[in-house]
């Protein structure tokens, strides 16, 4: 490798260049240790990053997961009392038309009574309520109220933990006006 001089030694010129050589590769292997030691900070540094976006996006999704089922939870609930509170109001509504019809036999009719007929019509149209001119929609069974559909009602009605008895009588001789009544009811003259 290298030559021998004179003075039966090895060349120094060619040992230093070699040592040279050798210094310079060792600063170069040194170079790319420490390059290799920055690449490997940096990939775990960038494998934590992937980590945690992993887990977030997981959080993400469980989240929007339960958001939406919440979601349809809340809307199938509103539904649900959407749906309960029009069956209670077409049921009121059936017995305010027998107290109605009732009030027809009695009194006379008059143009009040003619507004009445106008609100209980635009009332039939709002609640979907099947009725033709000179029929309402429900049959009375003795005390009990048939609703065509598919609700049925009785003239006692269960609401809260309340029983309420609607009362024919009172409906046919009220304390009240017929004015005061229909003033209650939002229908003036």
């Amino acid at each position: 490798m290298f030559d021998i001089d004179s003075s039966g030694g090895y060349n120094i010129s060619q040992v230093d260049v070699y040592c040279n050589d050798m210094q310079q590769k060792m600063q170069e292997l040194e170079t790319a240790k420490q390059e290799i030691q920055d690449l490997k900070r940096q990939l775990a540094v960038s494998q934590h990053s992937l980590l945690r976006y992993k887990q977030n996006n997981d959080n993400y999704q469980k989240s929007v997961l339960s958001a939406v089922g919440k979601a349809e939870e809340i809307e199938q609930l509103t539904l649900t009392k959407y749906q309960m509170e029009l069956k209670q109001l077409r049921a009121f509504h059936n017995k305010w038309l027998s107290y109605y019809d009732k009030i027809i036999s009695v009194y006379p009719v008059d143009s009040v009574l003619k507004k009445m007929e106008e609100f209980n019509s635009r009332m039939n149209t709002a609640l979907n309520i099947d009725k033709t001119t000179n029929t309402t929609s429900y049959k009375r069974v003795g005390n009990d109220m048939l609703i065509t559909g598919d609700n049925v009602q009785k003239s006692t009605e269960t609401v809260g933990s309340q029983a309420t008895q609607l009362d024919y009588k009172e409906a046919l001789t009220p304390k009240q006006s017929l004015n005061d009544i229909l003033k209650d009811l939002g229908i003036d003259k």
